[in-house]
């Protein structure tokens, strides 16, 4: 059963309509707690999120190319995607494109471990986003992504006591039942989920807040019309610093798009 569990890790990774229409992680932790207790279910259930790494891998060769034109394509309007969320989604992405690429290594492996033990944020997208917006190593991603794994065992443990606590409250249709439950929680398990998650929770959550009232401050002062592309996409099109080619193409682009505006007012 546990190389099939490891299949069902790396397929829900490359296909994303399985990870959200489908509870594989819900249904693999209930089976294994229910096989091997709930320690060992937890840290069973760690060890399969493993796999990850090679969805990493697996990800980053194929995909990246296609999640680049999506982006690409967001910088124009799309009649589905509100205006205001395009630009958040999409300053957000450069931002911290931006940032790790300008960190050093030691730097990039500490992002990698708080994006991995923060509350709020969504596997699927985390793994895409490193894999395919950022140049992050893969041994860099590797080693942290192994130790938050062991570090989120505590959170693996309550929300597996929380899960259970639902299913046999449910199976035996009695509300105190899910009560009892939760109360046989250690409270050593409690403490260290906090002191594990809190921490990553502020640095990763509270620069996603300073990155989007920065936004919000520079449109309102008009200091600020749109946000940084990624240095590496800038590069990648001939607009690094110093490259006379980039400026030359920027600077016609900029004349025609203010001849366009003048037409448009004439």
């Amino acid at each position: 059963m546990l190389p099939c569990f490891a299949v069902v890790m790396f397929v829900r990774r490359i296909f994303p309509p399985v990870w959200y229409c489908v509870p594989t992680g819900s249904i693999m932790v209930i089976y294994l707690v229910d096989k091997l207790g709930l320690l060992g279910g937890c840290i069973m259930y760690q060890a399969l999120r493993l796999v990850d790494v090679a969805s990493f891998a697996f990800i980053r060769h194929y995909y990246t190319e296609y999640i680049r034109t999506i982006f690409t394509d967001l910088h124009r309007p799309i009649w589905w995607l509100p205006q205001g969320m395009r630009t958040i989604w999409v300053g957000l992405d450069q931002e911290w494109g931006n940032e790790l690429q300008a960190s050093v290594t030691l730097k990039q492996a500490l992002a990698v471990l708080a994006f991995t033990t923060t509350w709020y944020m969504d596997d699927e997208e985390f793994l895409y986003f490193f894999a395919c917006r950022t140049q992050v190593a893969f041994h860099i991603f590797a080693v942290p992504f192994f130790f938050g794994m062991v570090a989120n065992i505590p959170d693996l443990l309550v929300r597996a006591r929380v899960t259970m606590a639902v299913a046999n409250a449910a199976k035996h249709q009695s509300s105190m039942m899910f009560w009892d439950e939760l109360g046989h929680t250690p409270w050593y398990h409690v403490a260290l989920l906090v002191v594990v998650a809190v921490p990553p929770t502020l640095y990763v959550h509270g620069n996603h807040m300073r990155m989007f009232l920065q936004r919000v401050l520079g449109c309102c002062g008009g200091t600020s019309q749109a946000w940084p592309r990624p240095q590496s996409e800038a590069n990648a099109d001939g607009g690094g610093v110093g490259d006379g080619a980039g400026v030359a193409l920027r600077e016609a682009r900029r004349r025609e798009l203010l001849a366009a505006q003048a037409t448009s007012i004439n």
